[in-house]
């Protein structure tokens, strides 16, 4: 006879580490509602308005990132440049990253930049929940590994 499966669950008087995510978008205000959501579910935020930020965050921060959140038109630097960065870094290159954009992409394009991510969200097609949802799945995955 086969054995039953048995679900244990275990608990922990120790509070979770709290995730750090790097967020990177030059729209001032959707960065900041990004920001409250996050940190409403735990999650410690620090902002960048652009690439160029992003990047002296990730040079000067001590303290490791669990993901970035980067949108990829920008001024001064876009986030294609910033993800290049970040790949190419030694410290940085297997943090997850999330693509946020507005632009219309090719197919070209779209598998470009999902080749180089973790995921691809459009800012055009944006719901919240599946923003979140997103997050914790990449966060997850990142965890397995």
């Amino acid at each position: 006879m086969p054995k039953k499966s048995k679900t244990v669950s275990f608990t922990t008087k120790k509070k979770p580490k709290s995730r750090r995510i790097l967020l990177v978008d030059d729209d001032k205000f959707l960065l900041e509602f990004f920001a409250r959501v996050l940190t409403a579910q735990g999650f410690v935020i620090v902002l960048a308005a652009n690439g160029l930020e992003a990047e002296e965050v990730l040079k000067t921060d001590k303290k490791v990132f669990d993901l970035v959140v980067v949108d990829l038109l920008m001024p001064m630097q876009n986030g294609w440049r910033l993800i290049d960065f970040i790949k190419a870094s030694k410290k940085h290159q297997n943090m997850p990253i999330i693509a946020l954009t507005g632009l219309s992409l090719s197919y070209e394009e779209y598998e470009r930049t999902r080749r180089q991510t973790d995921a691809v969200l459009l800012k055009g097609d944006f719901e919240i929940s599946r923003f979140t949802e997103t997050i914790n799945k990449v966060l997850l995955e990142k965890a397995r590994k």
